[in-house]
């Protein structure tokens, strides 16, 4: 058991508790012979600031990404979910899409509020993706707001003459992967990619 010592008033620290006191706030050494509740005042707003602090660190750690897709492409996308499910827990990666939305939301707001808190938009290509308004709108704004933008081939489309052209696609054989064989395969390779990603923006926040 540490040794401790007592003021008068019955307040117990032990020896290493009050070094560690003592290191930390030097400058407080007169208010802790004089005013001991000015200086626990001043130890207490310490330790808040350094919790508040490590609060702010650990939300710019957390990489939000948004998913821009065709609803004929649900079941794809729910496969896409699945594979980044370990990223997610790995890399403390937030995903949004409008399956989060809940009875009620105002739907275009609540869209087009995570996509402008997003790090990542992933756009999941296909005929119908290209074809929609909706899609056409997040790719915009996307754009407008500098993100990263990351599009995903899912069926075969035409992007040749897109502005959807101008960005690195995966899979990086462009190859749709509605068309692999082993469509688990090819969303291990975009899965990989993306991971690749998650740990260039992590270092860039750090």
């Amino acid at each position: 058991m540490e040794q401790s010592v007592s003021d008068t008033s019955g307040l117990s620290y032990s020896y290493a508790n009050l070094a560690g006191i003592l290191a930390n706030h030097v400058s407080d050494i007169e208010s802790l012979i004089f005013n001991r509740e000015k200086f626990i005042s001043n130890c207490q707003k310490s330790k808040s600031n350094n919790k508040r602090k490590n609060n702010d660190l650990n939300d710019k750690k957390n990489i939000k990404l948004f998913i821009s897709y065709s609803q004929k492409d649900r079941k794809l996308k729910s496969e896409l979910l699945g594979h980044l499910s370990l990223l997610s827990t790995k890399h403390n990666l937030s995903i949004w899409s409008d399956d989060n939305l809940l009875p009620g939301d105002l739907w275009g707001s609540k869209i087009q509020e995570n996509l402008i808190n997003s790090d990542i938009v992933l756009l999941l290509i296909s005929p119908d993706y290209l074809n929609s308004k909706f899609t056409e709108f997040e790719l915009k704004k996307a754009m407008d707001l500098n993100k990263r933008i990351v599009p995903i081939i899912l069926r075969e489309a035409d992007i040749m003459d897109t502005t959807i052209s101008r960005f690195l696609v995966l899979p990086r054989n462009m190859e749709p992967l509605n068309n692999y064989k082993n469509r688990d395969l090819g969303f291990e390779e975009v899965t990989n990619e993306l991971e690749k990603l998650l740990i260039s923006l992590k270092d860039e926040i750090a």
